[in-house]
This record gives structure tokens, sequence and C-alpha cells, in this order.
């Protein structure tokens, strides 16, 4: 079921759009464009709405590529967009193995973002580490870039087998 409802004002607004699908990889390009005009109707700034959208794509992206997708109908694969009170929250909710690497690692990348002094630090920094040690696996780079390219603050909630990433950008006035 999707439900989007719209509250204008002068400097609040109010929607959610939320989206139950299979974790396929052409649903990500689907996904991205019809949110991408979706947030068109409410923004005026295009930049605004290709940085909601590529943050929507990667966001899922990462879902498919290290979600557990064996028995995933206990755990729903969820896009949910909303906006209130000046942000866009962007969460996607996928199915986790909790005997793997992947809840750590998407916490690892949360705690580098809030140890480094700004995302672009981040960023910086794990792309010179991937240049020393090129074979490693998972690096974690495509979170970190949409956390610099567009300022987003990252979440991650893993709890029950169930992984959570949500991004929080601030939708300012002059994107409205």
């Amino acid at each position: 079921m999707t439900e989007a409802s719209v509250r204008p004002s002068a400097g609040d607004f109010e929607f959610r759009v939320d989206v139950p699908f299979g974790p396929r990889w052409h649903h990500v390009e689907l996904l991205r464009m019809s949110i991408l005009q979706c947030l068109a109707t409410i923004f005026q700034n295009h930049d605004f709405c290709d940085q909601l959208g590529m943050v929507t794509a990667e966001l899922l992206e990462n879902a498919i590529h290290y979600g557990h997708w064996d028995g995933a109908a206990q755990h729903p694969f969820r896009l949910s967009v909303r906006g209130d009170h000046g942000d866009v929250v962007i969460e996607v909710a996928n199915p986790i193995d909790l005997t793997t690497q992947n809840g750590p690692r998407l916490h690892r990348i949360v705690e580098r973002l809030a140890a480094a002094a700004s995302p672009k630090e981040a960023y910086v920094n794990r792309l010179r580490e991937i240049a020393d040690s090129p074979e490693e696996v998972g690096s974690g780079l495509g979170l970190l870039r949409v956390a610099y390219e567009t300022n987003c603050k990252l979440d991650v909630k893993v709890d029950g087998g169930l992984a959570r990433i949500i991004a929080t950008i601030q939708a300012t006035v002059g994107n409205r």
C-alpha cells in the first residue's frame, strides 16, 4: 500500500510514501524515478530532488546487495520516504543475517561518519584505505559517498533480523 499526503505551509511540510517490494535490481531505478517524481511535486529545487533520488537508490542497492533473502517473508523489504518539520527521511528496511558481518559493517559506517570531522573527511579517508587495500570486500563507500554528497545524516538500526538504514536530509526553504 502506498500512501502520500501533503500539508504545505510556509515553514513546514508533511508527506509519506511507504512501498513494500521485492529485492530485484530493476526495482531500484523504478523506485528512484518514482520518488524523484513524487518529490518534484513538493520541492521546486531539481538538484535537491536528484540528491534525494540518489540517496534512495544507494540505500536500495545496499539493501539488495547485503540483505538476507532466504526466508525473507519474515521481514519485509520496504522503502519509506517521509517529510516533516523541514527534514526528509528516507528509510530502507530489509532482512539481515545476524550470523554474518553485515550488521556490524553497517554500524562501522555510521561510526566512521560520527568520528570524522565531516562526511567529506570520512569519505576521503575511506577512499585512501581502499586505495591501500583494493582487495577488501564490502567497502561501505556508497553510503559514505551519499552522506558526503548530500550532507545527510545516516543511522542504522539492526533488530531481530531486520536492518533499517535511515538517511535524514534537511530541506531548506530554498528547496521548496
